[in-house]
């Protein structure tokens, strides 16, 4: 190996940490593909989405012996000829010296200046020196592709607004990701940061060392869509730890004294500083370029055809970030220039866990089922009298759809095969990297957040340190004997990218500023839920960001359904081997009985009105299933979450009171609030926040209680369904009526002028404060009554008498 001039002796600081709260994990999940909800953090700045994911990832972690983590994380493992030439070349450049007993030692991380007290930022800068002869060296096959860069309190350079962040040290990739980029006078882009590194000198300060460097991760990996996982180191006095992050998992080696294991600490940054890009996780098949105007671009290879990103259109911003782009195809991934006659497309990246079905898979079964279902709508002699091979759910959803009226245009959008236009069609897909599986002997990681629970040892004499305990690898620490503290029990399977194109560039619900186009995005999702029915498949999870609206230029607006990774065959096991559903969907929009995980429906409670002796013991209650009727409930929320937010209350009581019922209504949780269960269960609670809302949002009089008679006739038709469908869980007819309901209320919206239904939120968001107008003189006239009206309607003093029970 080369050898290295004389090193400068000693001069790291770590910035100030962002520290959060850890959260409840999942519960169990059903004997299907493991799913987790989802909690969207679209929009937030980089901070307050890492507290978020911080939060999600604590309980997540996992711990392995340092062997372990050796052979089967690391980039590659340098043989010992390797190492040893490394060692002799720091001997060499003065860093590894022998100490008074004669053993070896490094020269800045022992002796006289432990007792004297060295300033914190500079007790690790001695690493650069170390890594800068180890970058000198050679390795037969392999070139340096880090650096090691100590900047303390420095921050980085990021594409994604709402950045601020600092590193306390890095590895750092010797060419940038980023083209153009001048790294003699700019910020190292956080691109190009390949190894995260925080130090602590002071071992009370260990807890919010760890936290710092989830924090520069997350926001690694959140930010560069072109990374696959990425590493981390932290040093806590003189015990080192190294992570590794993937989209599946988390892993953290057991700590070792990298004062005195020399040998194991230059394998380990050697194989940080050799390994390739695609070995420390930049993924070959996805690069970084500047486009006509110089501003970043990503190009995507898919299949045999690249394409080039437009825009960002949305981002799941989880520990599995979901992103969603426009794009282009192009030439190549060096030429930019836009392929002839190439439309616009929707890309989205996604990880999925490996064997796992594609959406596009999924998307096809549908279609195959609806087209089962076109077959026999078209041959009614087969419909009355079904083969061996029809299958007799099948037939039962389309006798029970057949029975009412308004059925008939799904109906008819079958038997004309046009089911395609309600769902977001995939043109093609393609697959990138995979994670690494779970090494063996990992254990649920605990204590890596808990480190009070470590068992501690004289502290070594670094310079300037806190000498009452330290973390020690002996066989008392985590991972050599001791049992560590229970977690939740999960796989961590090994996940796969995923890429999907689009040929429809559609925009979000949640996204969409006329509320004409909501309406029509939803009635059409709506259309989609009955096609869904006929086919046998639930979507489980209904949100407003994948319910869509397409526009053709020239044509018609179109509502879509997309997104179907959650979708699965509706399949109730009546033998009752079946548990509950996990929790999925979007946690806002996350029908109640799944919240809870249990049903409305008590069979014991029903033996009160039985003329027969209750059974003993009390049945128990049936398993929470997703059903159709829960697809349709997160509907029912979509719609009531977009237009409570586009009725703003003019008067500071309405604005504390009433809106803070919404926000109540509305959280981001996995359980109920029970102001959510009380709109639910006690629907004239819901009803009265209504006309108190919409009163003090200027709406008129006809139309606002006649939209909230809809909310409060839709309220009670879905609970109702609840509570008697009883464990009919299979029976179509107990669904098949539901849809109208929800529909109803839709088109009662509707009838107001979407120029009175101002964009704005109730929800503390920020915006002008404007009041809402009442309708034009010789505005729409009221629409004539029905018969059926009479079954839901109360009047405002019934709702009154009935009071709040919140």
């Amino acid at each position: 190996m080369n050898q290295s001039a004389e090193i400068p002796r000693n001069t790291a600081q770590t910035p100030p940490p962002r520290t959060t709260e850890a959260t409840e994990t999942l519960r169990a999940a059903l004997k299907v593909t493991p799913r987790t909800y989802r909690s969207s953090v679209s929009g937030q700045n980089v901070p307050s989405t890492c507290n978020y994911v911080l939060d999600s990832a604590r309980d997540d972690f996992l711990q392995c012996p340092l062997e372990s983590f050796y052979k089967h994380y690391l980039p590659f493992n340098p043989d010992k000829a390797v190492v040893a030439a490394a060692l002799e070349n720091l001997r060499v450049g003065g860093l590894l010296e022998n100490g008074p007993d004669g053993a070896p030692c490094w020269r800045d991380f022992h002796g006289p200046q432990g007792e004297t007290g060295t300033p914190e930022p500079q007790t690790y800068r001695p690493l650069k020196y170390i890594c800068a002869v180890l970058q000198g060296g050679t390795i037969e096959n392999r070139q340096p592709h880090c650096e090691f860069v100590e900047k303390p309190s420095s921050t980085t350079q990021s594409e994604q607004e709402g950045s601020s962040h600092m590193v306390g040290g890095y590895l750092r990739m010797t060419e940038s990701t980023v083209p153009g980029h001048n790294a003699d006078k700019e910020q190292s882009p956080t691109s190009d940061i390949a190894v995260v590194c925080e130090f602590r000198r002071d071992l009370e300060r260990r807890l919010e060392n760890r936290t710092q460097l989830l924090t520069d991760v997350v926001h690694g990996l959140n930010s560069d869509p072109c990374r696959n996982h990425m590493y981390g180191i932290t040093i806590e006095n003189q015990e080192m730890s190294i992570w590794y992050f993937s989209r599946s998992h988390c892993v953290v080696s057991d700590p070792f004294d990298f004062t005195k294991d020399h040998e194991r600490f230059v394998a380990i940054v050697l194989s940080f500083l050799f390994a390739n890009p695609g070995e420390l996780g930049y993924d070959a098949d996805l690069r970084r370029q500047r486009d006509e105007n110089k501003d970043i671009c990503y190009v995507y290879k898919i299949g045999d055809a690249y394409y080039r990103t437009i825009s960002q259109i949305d981002e799941h911003q989880s520990g599995r970030v979901t992103r969603v782009w426009k794009a282009i195809e192009i030439k190549s991934a060096n030429d930019l220039r836009i392929k002839d006659g190439a439309p616009e497309v929707v890309i989205r990246d996604i990880w999925l866990q490996d064997g796992a079905r594609t959406e596009k898979a999924i998307q096809d079964s549908i279609f195959a089922s609806l087209g089962k279902v076109a077959v026999l709508l078209n041959n009614e002699a087969r419909l009355k009298d079904p083969g061996p091979d029809d299958d007799p759910r099948m037939i039962a959803r389309i006798n029970a759809a057949k029975s009412g009226a308004d059925w008939v245009g799904a109906l008819e959008c079958v038997k004309n095969r046009r089911y395609g236009d309600y769902f977001l069609r995939i043109d093609s897909e393609g697959f990138g990297a995979k994670t690494k599986d779970k090494a063996p002997n990992t254990e649920p990681g605990a204590d890596i957040f808990n480190p009070t629970k470590y068992p501690t040892v004289q502290a070594a004499k670094l310079p300037g340190a806190n000498r009452s305990s330290i973390p020690t690898s002996t066989s008392n620490s985590p991972g050599h004997g001791e049992p560590r503290a229970p977690n939740v029990h999960r796989e961590f399977s090994v996940r796969k990218r995923h890429f999907l194109v689009y040929t429809e560039v559609c925009v979000a619900l949640q996204s969409l500023a006329d509320y004409g186009d909501v309406l029509t995005g939803l009635e059409h999702a709506v259309m989609a839920l009955r096609l869904l029915f006929l086919a046998g498949w639930v979507h489980r999870d209904i949100s407003a960001g994948n319910i869509l609206l397409y526009k053709p230029p020239g044509g018609t607006s179109q509502g879509k359904i997309g997104d179907l990774e959650y979708a699965r065959e509706y399949v109730y096991d009546v033998g009752g081997t079946i548990g509950s559903d996990p929790k999925t969907g979007t946690a806002i929009f996350m029908p109640v009985e799944i919240q809870k995980s249990m049903t409305f429906f008590d069979p014991a409670e029903n033996e009160i009105f039985s003329l027969t002796p209750p059974a003993s013991p009390k049945p128990n209650p049936p398993p929470v299933i997703h059903n159709f009727g829960h697809d349709l409930e997160s509907a029912f929320w979509i719609f009531l979450w977009l237009l409570a937010r586009r009725v703003e209350p003019v008067c500071r009581h309405c604005v504390g009171d009433c809106g803070s019922w919404w926000e109540k209504v509305f959280q981001n949780s996995l359980e109920p609030s029970q102001e959510r269960e009380a709109a639910f269960t006690r629907p004239w609670i819901c009803f009265n926040r209504l006309l108190t809302h919409w009163t003090a949002g200027g709406l008129p009089e006809p139309f606002r209680l006649e939209l909230a008679n809809c909310v409060n006739y839709t309220v009670m038709t879905l609970f109702k369904a609840y509570k008697t469908r009883g464990d009919r869980f299979d029976e179509p007819q107990t669904y098949h009526d539901l849809y109208q309901s929800v529909e109803k209320t839709i088109r009662e919206s509707r009838r107001y002028p979407d120029a009175k239904l101002r964009a704005l939120s109730v929800f503390g968001q920020t915006g002008t404060k404007r009041k809402v107008d009442g309708p034009d003189e010789g505005g729409e006239k009221k629409r004539s009554r029905t018969a059926d009206d009479d079954s839901y309607v109360l009047t405002r003093s019934q709702v009154e008498s009935q009071g709040e029970d919140n």
